[in-house]
């Protein structure tokens, strides 16, 4: 499992999915990440590709043939290759294959690139569309990391005792869903910022 440390932290990337499993600071020792307890939920931070969510019955229509494809579509469950390591950075890439086309009708290279440097963790995606210029790449792209909440329980932390702070006012849209699918209306909670 490739892995990518700094003076402060240390990565562990998956080439599987390439999924972030691990974050840790050095000098407490602390996990950062969910470290995907089957018995709450068996992943870390999968990538979503090419579609985020979910269709109707898993299926949709393109130029006339149906195509099956599952909630996220299929990149977080497929191995990708190095194409670039050193000690800060570390690039994976996916391409179309025979398999991949029988979901999903199309050419792509999919990069994903963890660099490391201190205690940030920046992560780059890059999709490229390797067809003819005049064929389109229809896809979504998505991240659905899991954070360890609380961080210190032993230390009597809760989940209530965490939030989300802007540096500016935010206003916030969300989907509402039914049975993971999109409904329609959206609900537009009160906007909060915090210095």
């Amino acid at each position: 499992m490739p892995t990518l440390t700094s003076a402060t932290a240390r990565v562990e990337i998956a080439l599987h999915g390439a999924e972030l499993t691990s974050f840790i600071d050095l000098a407490s020792g602390r996990e950062y990440l969910w470290q995907a307890d089957p018995a709450q939920w068996a992943r870390h931070a999968p990538l979503l590709f090419p579609i985020v969510g979910k269709l109707p019955d898993d299926t949709y229509l393109h130029e006339g043939q149906a195509y099956e494809l599952s909630q996220h579509g299929f990149a977080r469950d497929q191995e990708f290759m190095v194409i670039e390591q050193d000690a800060h950075s570390l690039t994976l890439q996916l391409m179309a294959s025979a398999a991949s086309k029988q979901v999903y009708p199309f050419e792509f290279e999919l990069r994903v690139r963890y660099e490391l440097r201190g205690r940030v963790l920046t992560v780059g995606w890059h999709v490229r569309n390797p067809a003819a210029a005049s064929q389109d790449l229809l896809f979504s792209l998505g991240a659905h990391p899991a954070f360890n909440c609380p961080l210190q329980p032993a230390a009597g932390e809760q989940f209530r005792d965490y939030a989300f702070h802007f540096d500016h006012p935010v206003t916030l849209q969300r989907q509402l869903l039914a049975s993971g699918l999109r409904t329609g209306p959206r609900a537009h909670p009160a906007s909060r910022a915090t210095a």
